[in-house]
């Protein structure tokens, strides 16, 4: 497929986003001072930082929708939740071995917030944090594809001091968005009618303005 929308909820939101951006090193220099070569971890591990913060963009896809994205993160992904959290689910080992070899030998490379988060500066769990310092690298990397956004405020008619109850809307709100809708849900509401009927709208825009063929069935 070479005109591709991707529908991205929540974190899947932000995965969605770095598809179509090339972040150069605005990402890697959010996390760490020192370039992949020097850090002292192992061959996997400096490979995995290399693929997941220095990557290039996938032309294919053309726009976005985004569902409860935390573009900015999230208040309410405090240490104590987060520690919480972990003691009740089965963290990933690999990314806990990588966490622990970055932190055992390159202290001085890593971004002062990510050292005060430890093991769980890399896991998805930390990084839903407002404070994490993967959203600095993030948003100086304009979107370069038209995007839309959809957020939840459960109802209470209150943005922009509204929330879903996970990601505020000062998190999911973006200024470049093409379109923004508001629909009175909490985060999970990717089934709703009023979610539906956005997305529904956005791809069949997408089709118009993209002339293609697939209208004319």
């Amino acid at each position: 497929p070479k005109n591709m929308v991707l529908v991205g909820h929540s974190m899947g939101g932000l995965v969605s986003r770095m598809q179509t951006i090339d972040p150069g090193d605005k990402l890697w220099n959010a996390l760490l001072s020192d370039p992949p070569g020097t850090l002292r971890v192992s061959d996997s591990v400096k490979e995995r930082l290399t693929r997941n913060l220095l990557f290039k963009p996938q032309p294919e896809v053309k726009r976005l929708v985004f569902i409860t994205t935390p573009h900015r993160g999230s208040n309410i992904a405090s240490k104590n939740i987060v520690r919480r959290l972990s003691s009740l689910i089965r963290l990933p080992l690999d990314m806990l071995l990588m966490s622990q070899e970055l932190l055992s030998g390159n202290t001085d490379a890593l971004s002062p917030e990510i050292r005060d988060w430890g093991i769980y500066s890399f896991l998805s769990l930390g990084m839903l944090s407002e404070k994490h310092p993967y959203y600095r690298g993030l948003n100086a990397v304009p979107i370069p594809v038209e995007h839309h956004s959809i957020i939840g405020d459960r109802g209470k008619n209150n943005s922009p001091a509204s929330s879903d109850a996970i990601v505020p809307y000062w998190s999911s709100h973006l200024d470049s968005a093409a379109s923004e809708k508001i629909v009175p849900h909490w985060h999970g509401c990717v089934e709703k009618p009023e979610v539906v009927k956005e997305v529904i709208r956005v791809l069949r825009e997408h089709l118009r303005q993209k002339g293609s063929p697939s209208k004319q069935r």
